[in-house]
């Protein structure tokens, strides 16, 4: 029977994706919507394109935490089944024998 560990720098990854991608993608909404305002057309597509820049790409770095889950024992990329809304982000390395943790849930769609 695996046994069942927590990954605790899963969550610290996704603070630092938060913190890191979020608060600019904030402020680039905020610039915009201040440029719209005053009628900065110039600003406002240049913090437009920023924010959907910064967008994909949290969204890429978000795909990558979790569907490319990798075991932090040996590495490997672990398999990523199918999930029920509300089950929890467990992933099991079969070459370690482990069932990882990771204190999140598949979002509801």
């Amino acid at each position: 029977m695996p046994a069942r560990k927590q990954d605790r720098l899963v969550v610290r990854r996704h603070l630092r994706n938060v913190l890191f991608l979020g608060a600019p993608f904030v402020l680039a909404v905020v610039v915009a919507l201040y440029a719209l305002r005053h009628d900065r057309m110039d600003w406002f597509l240049a913090a437009l394109v920023a924010g959907i820049a910064i967008a994909g790409l949290g969204l890429l770095r978000q795909e990558s935490l979790f569907k490319q889950y990798r075991c932090p024992d040996c590495g490997d990329r672990l398999p990523n089944p199918p999930r029920k809304p509300g089950e929890r982000l467990e992933y099991l390395c079969s070459r370690c024998d482990v069932i990882w943790e990771t204190g999140f849930s598949e979002s509801s769609d």
